[in-house]
């Protein structure tokens, strides 16, 4: 094994700036330089100050050789696109198609383009600074990408990272050393009782209407609208149970007996309007099938076509909103509809744990988070009671 006591280092200065310069062993027994940033300035206004600086330099230089020493880190040659392609193959085992494909459009359109510039192009992982990051950081944020996709890409390098760190090919995660834009909290728009009535109205016969009901009753995501069949559906004791998601990916369209978490697998009550509307749509399904015969597709869906052909994951958001649009209803989309119905429980004074348990959120912090603006009601009412405790009579 190379020996780690190989690693020597210098600060050096580049413009107005000291570097930490590291002579690092390669896993071939070379040693190759690593210029680190200590962001210290070289210039200063005192002979005093500048030797100041000087020290501070050597001493971040000390810190970062014996940081490099504790972890046995051996130089990679490993180029930094080629890892990032590594750590996306053996990802795509862990996580969601849709979640993996998001992963491989981020590195496809906007990581790899950056870092196959001709100055980064040939950098190893173990060469990527924290300078780098920001770099590539300030470019996406120039070039219009809002701080919520660049939160979305970063998932992407923390990763690569991450697992540099686990295989010893880097000392640290640079993604840790970087200034990120900070998050506008997204407030989703949700419709009123009047307006959720009124759509309920306009719906009746359309193609699109049992998922609409299921998203607005039941709070559903699109997925699990789509996923919902008829055995998920006790009727006998009122129970809908939430077992299976239906996404688009670009491999195509993915079926799975698996909600977004843990916490969206639940069992949720059929409420009279809902279960009356279900027996109904079940009852025509039947009278379309007896009526088409062998033209008819059978499928367990509940959301499908009335000749029993399944709707596309895709049709959904599109003709939610012309629907909206030929009503005159307030634009929202068809997620929303699912915020709707947290936020008119909320509303309503329903609690919080409740309403996360029905929504299916990981945690009830999720829940509080997305629907603190609509607790002003409920605060107002806590302050008059505070007031009249303490105000004579």
């Amino acid at each position: 094994m190379t020996n780690i006591s190989q690693i020597t280092g210098s600060v050096q200065a580049k413009g107005d700036i000291y570097y930490a310069v590291l002579r690092l062993p390669t896993a071939n027994g070379t040693l190759k330089q690593k210029w680190i940033s200590t962001k210290i300035h070289v210039d200063a206004k005192t002979q005093r100050q500048r030797e100041t600086n000087r020290r501070d330099a050597e001493r971040i230089l000390a810190s970062v050789v014996n940081e490099y020493e504790e972890k046995n880190i051996l130089q990679s040659d490993e180029r930094f696109i080629n890892c990032i392609a590594n750590w996306l193959e053996r990802e795509k085992e862990f996580v969601r198609p849709i979640s993996w494909d998001s992963y491989a459009s981020y590195f496809k359109t906007h990581i790899k383009p950056y870092f196959s510039k001709p100055k980064l192009k040939k950098l190893t992982i173990a060469e990527i600074t924290p300078l780098h990051i920001q770099g590539y950081i300030d470019a996406k944020l120039k070039e219009g990408q809002s701080a919520n996709s660049i939160k979305h890409h970063m998932r992407v390098l923390n990763g690569t990272f991450k697992d540099a760190l686990k295989f010893n090919m880097v000392a640290y995660n640079p993604c840790d050393r970087v200034s990120l834009p900070k998050l506008k909290k997204h407030v989703g728009k949700a419709y009123t009782p009047e307006q959720a009535k009124q759509l309920l109205k306009v719906i009746k016969g359309d193609p699109l209407e049992p998922a609409i009901m299921l998203g607005l009753f039941l709070g559903l995501r699109k997925s699990e609208c789509l996923g919902l069949r008829w055995q998920d559906i006790d009727f006998e004791n009122d129970i809908v149970h939430i077992r299976n998601t239906v996404v688009r990916a670009n491999s195509g369209v993915i079926e799975k007996e698996q909600t977004k978490s843990e916490a969206g697998r639940r069992d949720l009550p059929l409420m009279p309007k809902l279960k009356t509307y279900l027996l109904d749509w079940q009852k025509r399904r039947a009278e379309m099938q007896e009526l088409m015969g062998d033209s008819f597709i059978e499928d367990d869906h509940v959301c499908c076509w009335i000749d029993g052909r399944r709707i596309k994951p895709s049709y959904p958001s599109r003709h939610f909103a012309i629907i909206l649009r030929n009503n005159n209803l307030p634009p929202i989309t068809f997620h929303e509809l699912r915020h709707t119905a947290g936020s008119l429980l909320i509303n309503a004074g329903e609690d919080a744990k409740r309403v996360q348990e029905f929504l299916g959120h990981q945690d009830v912090s999720t829940t509080l988070n997305i629907y603190t603006h609509l607790t002003h009601a409920t605060k107002r009412e806590t302050g008059n009671l505070m007031n009249s405790l303490l105000t004579d009579d």
